[in-house]
């Protein structure tokens, strides 16, 4: 069982995001995960941090203990706790336990969930239902999101929204089962006396209750009568016996509450074993019993096996299984053109060689990553589909395959990349885009599949078996989209719902407007409440702003063939099998002036 270090936080990191702050110690740490005892409830565009313990951190222990000791004193670690140590002792750090972390993990996924459950009455706080009060009718807890009933005059919806974006109003009731099963074990307890009375003679006890109860209805009038004429100044000694009289009745009230223990403990002395009848139903009452920990047990488990898939993941298990690798390659080519110094890069001839070597170097930075995969470079062909639904469709694009000299980098990476193994695949009609999407549904369906690109679009399809892989750039670190509940994480919304989504937003890189001054947070909440842009414009825009109505209506026509652009279609595939010759590989790159033996050892050549 693992152990964690705990982390006393600096003081700059008060108020701080914790989801800030746990990425800047991961940073820091490197190899061993983070954990900060921190929730984050997002509740329209307010955020709200529930800190379980202010001011600490935990880091497994991973490594030797000299590198957490390093962290001391840096802009986020103020110290790391140790245990008491005697003279002359060495310092040992304090750990605390993986069931520890777990509780933790638990208490911070209690406050993120706010305990709603099925059957509760909740408020809206945002989107187009703001305001207004829903049922609760299913937890999709895997996805983090509830489906509620929204009851409106005109209308009734199922809406499926994010748990930050509900309020508890009032709780569910415990179902009837429960409460019949509550009744009966009430009943049992209390009938317990009656069923053992000895003698027989029921009329006695139907006497007692009596008098019983003319005492305890003469006790309630008493004490408001008393009340009333104390609060009138009217009390005089003569009623001192009075209030003597109902003291000693509220001690029988206060006696009778506990007469069903006293028969308990009676009955038990006796040896009491029960009626036929009532073990029947104690055997009933042990079976619910037994259930109800069976399903915590399961559950229990089913969240470990959780746990230990997580770590799998982040250990980059996966990893070992790609089985192919597609490069998006107009878009990595033009990225190498404009990267700062590239463009300066030339051979012996003064011919540019940026974009080749740029090129080359990223297929061995990946070849290295992946190096059981098999490689893929796919490349743009006519973008005249979609310019004749949208004239303006990438015309801020230029094109420079070739400079001045007539030197084409672009073509002679394509020369290149057959002699390293690498299989090209084209069609003159469509985009890469639209020929990734068909490799991936069609021959490398249910193979595991990396895409690395930095367009957006193809995170439409990312599966349980494909992903993407978003190279680093600038200041931001690559991110690898390893599944669709993590293109939810960072997205908002499903892989199935990222046409819709970014149909609304537009997309800068190929030209193509979306809403104008609507944030981007606004039109995730509508796309997660209607599920699609017909659903939104079909809605009657309720709960925004009359601006926002005003530019959604305007931006229609644009939406609508903006769903048209992004989606990916089925296309024919025209490949160039690879040719395996690392001679002639050393030759054409040795030719403009690039050092081929890191390239040829990434490949294995």
């Amino acid at each position: 069982m693992g152990e964690w270090l705990v982390i006393e936080l600096s003081s700059r990191c008060e108020g701080e995001d914790p989801r800030v702050l746990q990425e800047a110690l991961t940073r820091l740490v490197k190899t061993s995960e983070v954990f900060v005892p921190a929730a984050v409830t997002e509740i329209g565009d307010d955020v709200v941090y529930s800190y379980l313990l202010e001011g600490y951190a935990f880091v497994r222990r991973d490594s030797p203990d000299s590198t957490y000791l390093r962290l001391e004193n840096s802009r986020y670690v103020e110290s790391v706790l140790t245990e008491p140590r005697g003279s002359g002792g060495s310092r040992r750090l304090s750990t605390v336990s993986e069931e520890d972390i777990d509780r933790f993990r638990r208490q911070v996924k209690a406050i993120s969930d706010q305990g709603i459950s099925v059957g509760d009455t909740v408020t809206i706080t945002s989107g187009p239902y703001r305001n207004i009060e829903a049922t609760v009718v299913e937890d999709i807890a895997e996805e983090g999101m509830v489906q509620v009933h929204v009851k409106l005059r005109s209308k009734q919806s199922l809406v499926t929204l994010p748990r930050g974006f509900l309020r508890v109003v009032k709780r569910a009731p415990l179902s009837p089962v429960y409460n019949r099963m509550a009744s009966l074990r009430a009943w049992s307890t209390m009938a317990t006396a009656l069923l053992e009375w000895e003698e027989g003679d029921w009329s006695q006890v139907q006497a007692a209750y009596d008098r019983y109860h003319r005492l305890h209805q003469w006790s309630n009038k008493g004490r408001l009568l008393y009340s009333f004429l104390g609060s009138k100044g009217i009390l005089d000694h003569s009623y001192r016996d009075l209030q003597r009289r109902l003291q000693r009745l509220s001690r029988v009230k206060a006696a009778a509450r506990k007469a069903s223990r006293i028969c308990n403990l009676i009955a038990f002395s006796r040896g009491w074993a029960g009626p036929r009848d009532l073990e029947s139903l104690q055997n009933k009452l042990m079976d619910l019993a037994w259930l109800d920990d069976v399903m915590r047990r399961v559950q229990e488990l089913h969240r470990s096996y959780n746990v230990l898939n997580r770590r799998l993941t982040h250990r980059n298990e996966k990893r070992k299984m790609v089985q192919n690798v597609l490069i998006d390659g107009h878009n990595l080519a033009f990225r190498c053109m404009y990267a700062p110094g590239m463009s300066r890069l030339s051979d012996s001839q003064g011919r540019p060689t940026g974009l080749i070597v740029g090129f080359l170097r990223s297929l061995g930075a990946l070849r290295k990553k992946y190096p059981t995969a098999r490689f893929w470079v796919t490349w743009d062909g006519s973008s005249q589909r979609r310019k004749s639904s949208f004239a303006d469709y990438k015309a801020n694009r230029p094109v420079r395959e070739a400079d001045e000299s007539g030197f084409d980098q672009m073509a002679y990476v394509r020369k290149v990349i057959v002699y390293l193994g690498v299989t090209q695949a084209f069609n003159p009609e469509e985009e890469a885009d639209d020929v990734i999407g068909a490799l991936v549904k069609g021959d490398l369906v249910s193979q595991k599949n990396v895409i690395f690109s930095s367009d957006k679009d193809l995170l439409q399809l990312v599966t349980h078996d494909t992903f993407l892989l978003i190279p680093a750039i600038g200041s931001r670190k690559e991110i690898l989209f390893e599944g669709p509940e993590i293109v939810e994480e960072y997205m908002g919304v499903p892989p199935g719902k990222m046409v819709e989504f970014r149909a609304l937003c537009g997309d800068p890189s190929d030209n193509i407007p979306g809403v104008p001054r609507v944030p981007k947070k606004v039109l995730r909440a509508l796309i997660q409440a209607h599920g699609s842009v017909d659903g939104i414009y079909k809605s009657g825009l309720a709960g925004l702003t009359r601006n926002q109505y005003d530019r959604l209506r305007s931006a229609e026509p644009q939406v609508r063939i903006n769903l048209e652009l992004m989606a990916l279609v089925d296309v024919e595939v025209s490949l160039t099998y690879p040719d395996v010759n690392s001679s002639v590989a050393q030759q054409l790159m040795e030719e403009v002036g690039i050092k081929p033996q890191p390239i040829l050892k990434a490949f294995g050549l």
